[in-house]
C-alpha cells in the first residue's frame, strides 16, 4: 500500500515538472526579430583605361608620302586613369544590433540592417555593368577594312617602299572622290542624301584603314577596380593606390607606380546621444558628414561631402509611437538615418 501512494506521488510531479517545462518554453518561443542598424563604407570606383599603340607597316614613310608626323613608331602599352568615382553603401554594425518584440512590421535587407517599419520598400539592385576588352574585335575590323582596300598593286609589291607609295596614291584618290561627291562633280553621283551620306561613310573608313598602316594603331581597353575606404577615422594624404604607366593599378605598397592619395575629414554630428544600455526599442541615426578629396599631384578626381553613419548620433523612436499608431518609417540603409515618416 505505501508502495503505491509513493508511485503515486512520483506520478504527480513527474507531470508538474513536464508542465512547467512546456510553460518555460511557450513563453522564450516570443515573437522578436534582430535588426542593426549600417555602418558606411565608401566605394572608390577606378578606370583604367590601357592604351595599346602598335606601328603600322609603312610608318617609316609617313612624313615622306603623307607629311605625317608623330606617329607610332614602337609597339607600346600605356595604363592611365580615365574616371574616379565614388558612391556608399551600408554593411551591418555589431555594434549597433538591436532587437525587439515583432508587434510591427520589420523589413531588413539581405545583410540584416533595417530599411523599414510597417511598410515595404522598392530596393533596386544594383547592377554591375561588365565593360568588355573589345581589342580582339577590333585587330579583326581593322583587318576586314584593310583587305577591301588594298588594291591588287598594293597585294603583289615586291618591296616595302611600293606599297607604301601605292597605299599613299590611294589615299589621295580617296580625298579626291570625297571632293568631287560633295561638290557634285562626280560623274555618278548617288540618287538621293542618305546614298550619299552612305559613300561618303565608307570612303572616310577606308581613309582611315590606310591611314594606319602609315600612323599605326591605338586600341583602347577599358576596366574598372573597386576599392573600399571605412571612414572611421580622419586620413591625410594617406595613399589609396598606386597608377604604373606599364603595369596598371598597382598595390599602394609598390613603388613601380605613382600614388593616388585620399584626404577625409569627419565632422561628428553635436547632436547627444541617447543615454541607454537597451538592447531592445527602435532605434535610427543622425548621420555626420565625410568630406574626401581624391588627388594626385596633377589632378584632383574627387572632391565630396557625404553622409556616413560613423560618429552620428543615437537616436529612438518611442514604441507606443509605433505600435499603437502604426506609423510606417522609411530608413536610409546606407547612414541609418530616417528618409521618411507618417501615419
Amino acid at each position: 500500500m505505501k508502495k503505491c501512494i509513493w508511485l503515486f506521488c512520483l506520478l504527480v510531479l513527474t507531470t508538474s515538472v513536464v508542465g512547467a517545462k512546456k510553460k518555460t518554453k511557450e513563453k522564450n518561443n516570443s515573437p522578436s526579430v534582430v535588426y542593426s542598424l549600417p555602418k558606411t563604407v565608401l566605394v572608390v570606383e577606378v578606370e583604367i583605361t590601357k592604351l595599346i599603340q602598335q606601328p603600322g607597316p609603312y610608318f617609316q614613310y609617313a612624313e615622306h608620302y603623307l607629311a605625317l608626323k608623330n606617329v607610332v613608331t614602337e609597339i607600346k602599352t600605356i595604363y592611365e586613369i580615365s574616371a574616379v568615382a565614388i558612391k556608399s553603401k551600408g554593411i551591418a554594425d555589431p555594434n549597433r544590433t538591436f532587437q525587439l518584440d515583432k508587434k510591427a512590421s520589420i523589413l531588413l535587407n539581405k545583410k540584416g540592417v533595417i530599411c523599414a517599419i510597417n511598410t515595404s520598400i522598392n530596393q533596386d539592385e544594383q547592377k554591375t555593368e561588365e565593360i568588355a576588352t573589345s581589342f580582339q574585335k577590333n585587330k579583326e575590323e581593322n583587318a576586314f577594312i584593310l583587305n577591301t582596300v588594298l588594291t591588287e598593286d598594293q597585294l603583289v609589291a615586291n618591296s616595302v617602299a611600293k606599297m607604301a607609295e601605292n597605299a599613299a596614291k590611294q589615299i589621295y584618290d580617296i580625298r579626291e572622290s570625297r571632293i568631287d561627291l560633295i561638290s557634285g562633280n562626280n560623274n555618278k553621283m548617288p540618287p538621293d542624301g542618305e546614298s550619299l551620306k552612305l559613300m561618303l561613310h565608307k570612303l572616310d573608313e577606308a581613309e582611315k584603314a590606310l591611314l594606319s598602316l602609315f600612323a599605326g594603331t591605338t586600341t583602347k581597353v577599358i576596366s574598372t577596380h573597386e576599392l573600399e575606404i571605412f571612414p572611421e577615422r580622419e586620413l591625410n594624404n594617406e595613399v589609396l593606390f598606386r597608377i604604373s604607366a606599364l603595369n596598371g593599378l598597382v598595390d599602394k605598397d609598390d613603388l613601380s607606380g605613382s600614388p593616388v592619395t585620399v584626404n577625409l575629414s569627419i565632422s561628428k554630428n553635436t547632436v547627444p546621444s541617447v543615454q541607454t544600455d537597451k538592447k531592445k526599442g527602435y532605434f535610427y541615426l543622425l548621420p555626420s558628414i565625410a568630406k574626401i578629396i581624391i588627388s594626385n599631384n596633377e589632378t584632383e578626381y574627387i572632391q565630396k561631402e557625404l553622409e556616413i553613419s560613423q560618429k552620428g548620433s543615437l537616436q529612438e523612436i518611442p514604441a507606443k509611437t509605433i505600435n499603437s499608431d502604426k506609423v510606417k518609417v522609411l530608413y536610409n540603409s546606407t547612414t541609418g538615418s530616417i528618409r521618411s515618416i507618417e501615419k
